[in-house]
């Protein structure tokens, strides 16, 4: 679906990307099944207006600026994006979100979570992503409160495709009555990537980047200072030219790096450099995964060793 990129048009507003005139380039783009998706999630939103305040849980990725820019199309000041700071979170993303949200023209607060309090969290269990999610909801309805606002929704960028997905902030957002537009729409990522191009979103094709705390293997205890090396250690391999990449932190301080297959050549012409860089984080052991970068990987490694 995503070819030839560089010729499709750019639209100023989902409006304009609806717009049924003859000449409507997004029609030679996008399918009417697509088409449909969208203005369900219009009728979505504007079901929304009676709303005080409508919050969006927004991470800065693909998924969460999409559903942004359609909430602020149809609901403009009565949108506020929402972003959680902690040390599980890499700086970089946290600045990629402000961009964002500062293009689309939204208000946007940032909120301390304080995860890394949870023990229940550092633990690591394979549902860690509850407690995440869950603390990120509980600073946003303490600010909400703090705030006085009483008629109010969250949303969230969860898509389709993550139902067939192992999900545990499911079980968070479901308790916090966050609602996912975008899953009830049915759009998959892949037409959440073409839409958002074609809306000039510039993190379209972004690759998914969840939290540090992602790296971690399972049982294998959260910290602050892991946390930090692994952002360091993506940064350097990130700063080789490659733009998919998880640093993978085993027991006994072992790193496995995941790149793309076809980036081998990159990490391989600068093995001593990244190897001396890592060790100096505290890495023991670097290692290149030679079936490359799985999305999960964590979940189908501790899933094969049951």
């Amino acid at each position: 679906m995503l070819e030839n990129t560089s010729e499709y048009p750019i639209f100023k507003s989902v409006n304009e990307l609806l717009d049924n005139s003859a000449e409507n380039m997004a029609d030679r783009i996008i399918s009417a099944g697509i088409k449909q998706k969208i203005e369900n999630i219009f009728a979505l939103l504007k079901g929304l207006q009676h709303k005080t305040k409508v919050y969006v849980a927004f991470s800065g990725g693909v998924d969460s600026s999409l559903i942004l820019k359609l909430a602020h199309d149809v609901l403009n000041e009565k949108v506020i994006a929402v972003t959680g700071i902690s040390s599980s979170v890499a700086k970089n993303e946290i600045e990629i979100a402000a961009s964002i949200s500062k293009t689309i023209g939204t208000q946007h607060i940032f909120l301390n979570t304080n995860e890394m309090n949870d023990e229940n969290y550092l633990k690591n269990p394979t549902d860690r992503c509850y407690y995440c999610k869950s603390e990120l909801y509980k600073q946003l309805s303490l600010y909400i409160n703090k705030e006085k606002v009483t008629d109010f929704i969250i949303l969230d960028g969860a898509n389709f495709d993550d139902l067939q997905d192992f999900r545990p902030g499911t079980k968070a957002a479901k308790e916090f009555q966050v609602r996912s537009l975008l899953q009830e729409a049915e759009m998959t990522k892949e037409e959440i990537r073409l839409v958002s191009h074609l809306l000039h979103i510039q993190v379209w094709d972004k690759p998914s980047t969840p939290c540090l705390s992602s790296r971690v293997a399972f049982g294998e205890r959260i910290t602050s200072e892991k946390l930090s090396n692994i952002e360091k250690a993506e940064n350097l391999i990130h700063s080789l030219g490659i733009k998919q990449v998880r640093v993978r932190y085993h027991a006994n301080s072992i790193a496995r790096i995941e790149i793309d297959p076809l980036d081998f050549r990159k990490i391989f012409e600068h093995y001593e450099s990244v190897s001396k860089a890592l060790k100096q984080l505290g890495f023991q052991c670097i290692t290149v995964d030679l079936e490359g970068y799985k999305r999960g990987n964590l979940h189908l490694l501790n899933n094969n060793n049951k």
